[in-house]
């Protein structure tokens, strides 16, 4: 649990990098949303999926600095290293995936539908802590079973919320590789960005 909890915290340290561009672009997006100004919606997004790439490259970069550390900061943790590495891993790679594929959620969200994501992936997440618990319970080496649960419910997740965003939203077609062009049309994402991470 302790190695858990400080390997999300790391993350979650980490996750500072995305600086609030989710929280500015979901405020962007209200407008377009209630006039069903679809080209406006794309655009928006594939400039935060453009600014989500360059955040997930700074995490990365951030991730393999701080293991260079592990072996320091978790010295007088009485677990295997590889644990703690495989834990890190595992928990980044499941944040990676929202700045690489989860990232156009922020629609259901800015669209009032956030309930969809907790409809469709609450009961996922129920059965992988009751497998978890099993798998430490019952199974020698336990805690592999447990990363490898935690790193298929990363990959399900994002899956289930792909098909989700098609089935509300069959028009919404991000292209990132675009935002850093359409960034220039849309200034008030930097300028909300900004606000929003004095604030925080």
């Amino acid at each position: 649990m302790g190695l858990n909890t400080t390997a999300q915290n790391l993350i979650g340290f980490l996750n500072l990098a995305e600086l609030g561009i989710g929280s500015a672009i979901g405020c962007i997006l209200y407008k377009p949303l209630y006039e069903k100004n679809t080209q406006a919606i794309n655009e928006i997004v594939s400039v935060q999926g453009w600014l989500y790439q360059r955040v997930a490259y700074i995490v990365i970069a951030g991730a393999c600095i701080l293991m260079c550390f592990f072996p320091l900061i978790f010295e007088k943790a009485k677990v295997p290293l590889w644990y703690t590495y495989g834990s890190f891993c595992v928990l980044l790679v499941s944040a990676l995936l929202g700045y690489f594929v989860n990232y156009r959620q922020i629609v259901l969200t800015a669209d009032q539908k956030e309930y969809k994501v907790t409809l469709n992936v609450q009961g996922f997440k129920v059965i992988k802590v009751i497998l978890q618990i099993l798998a430490i319970y019952y199974l020698m080496n336990g805690y592999i079973y447990w990363m490898a649960l935690e790193l298929m419910m990363a990959i399900t997740t994002a899956i289930v919320l792909d098909k989700l965003l098609k089935r509300e939203y069959p028009w919404l077609k991000s292209t990132p590789s675009a935002g850093g062009g359409l960034k220039r049309k849309y200034p008030e994402i930097i300028t909300k960005t900004k606000q929003v991470f004095f604030i925080r």
